[in-house]
């Protein structure tokens, strides 16, 4: 029936429905918030394997400079602070 399709279905917003967040993000406004663990491990994994290939020489953090352009609520900065402690992120 078309109202079991439509309660199954999962939209951006719908993984907000049970949480207590101050706001729920808006389709309308393409607003996406990264919400899945591995995914968000696998993302700054790979970013930070991509810093230290660029400069292999320089196996730390140490003077690397990190800008999070609109964290949303910082899933990606929890992780990134950990091998950036000079990141800035920017809402």
């Amino acid at each position: 029936s078309s109202s079991s399709s439509s309660s199954s279905s999962s939209s951006p917003s719908s993984k907000f429905a049970s949480t207590s967040l101050p706001f729920r993000p808006k389709q309308s406004l393409g607003q996406n918030f990264l919400v899945d663990p591995n995914m968000i491990s696998q993302i700054v994994g790979t970013f930070a394997d991509l810093v230290y290939q660029h400069d292999p020489d320089q196996a730390d953090s140490q003077g690397k400079r990190v800008v999070e352009v609109g964290p949303g609520f910082a899933a990606l900065s929890h992780l990134l602070v950990e091998q950036f402690p000079e990141m800035l992120a920017v809402e």
